[in-house]
């Protein structure tokens, strides 16, 4: 199926792009059924890995001689500070996933539902925040009013409710007396009437999930509850979590 829907693509590209878009690389995709047959999964012999550290390579060279000098001499310096990283620094790769608040929500104010939600746990607010880095990862969160990142969607998350796993928006960040950290996040609402199908061969994307938006807020713990970012299009959410978090 997936090979039918490529040609399908191929074939109606000239009426979705420019013609100058006709590259060999786009002709290269006639191809793929065909090499995914006789070598496997493209994941597995793909070059991109291999390319993509050329290019960091590439970047690490900064003059127009003694290139190769240069070269050896930064990976070793590249080296050294990942060693004296690892001896040093308080970030244990080992260590229990935390999460730190950045950027204070100073004019936050808590409707009756998101109050009712607080008492019903016991917790009491100390502040609230836009953003909030997960450690040691370095994984960046953010709510949905934070108006400083707009290219990307850090906000839409897949959550742990009860044992499910729902979908919504993270709408701000608490940090509560007693160290609890918490966040409000508006659930979304699948809706299991409607399917993403591709209309031409009506072969249904089961990984696309259909969803509205609902008025329903939950108050989970962060570090235990959030799972995973995804993507949002439209009236959908994508199965897998989003690692290029990408704001479609």
């Amino acid at each position: 199926m997936a090979e039918i829907m490529l040609k399908m693509f191929l074939r109606d590209f000239s009426s979705l792009y420019r013609i100058d878009d006709l590259t060999y690389n786009l002709h290269n995709l006639s191809h793929y059924g065909l090499a995914t047959r006789r070598f496997g999964n493209m994941w597995s012999t793909s070059a991109y890995m291999w390319e993509n550290l050329n290019g960091i390579l590439q970047q690490r060279i900064h003059g127009s001689k003694n290139q190769g000098i240069e070269l050896v001499k930064t990976l070793q310096i590249c080296q050294g500070l990942a060693a004296l990283k690892a001896r040093f620094s308080s970030v244990s790769p080992n260590r229990e996933r935390c999460i730190l608040f950045r950027s204070s929500y100073n004019d936050c104010k808590f409707t009756n539902v998101r109050k009712n939600l607080l008492s019903s746990l016991n917790l009491q607010v100390k502040s609230a925040y836009y953003r909030a880095v997960s450690m040691p990862s370095g994984e960046i969160f953010t709510s949905k009013p934070y108006l400083r990142q707009r290219r990307k969607n850090n906000f839409t998350i897949s959550y742990l409710d009860l044992g499910v796993k729902p979908y919504g928006e993270i709408l701000c960040f608490l940090d509560c007396f007693g160290g609890a950290k918490m966040a409000f996040v508006q659930c979304f609402e699948v809706e299991h009437v409607r399917v993403f199908s591709h209309e031409a061969t009506n072969f249904v994307v089961e990984h696309i999930i259909p969803i509205a938006d609902s008025h329903e807020i939950h108050l989970l713990p962060v570090v235990e509850n959030i799972l995973s970012k995804v993507i949002r299009i439209d009236s959908f959410v994508c199965l897998r979590p989003n690692k290029y978090e990408v704001n479609l």
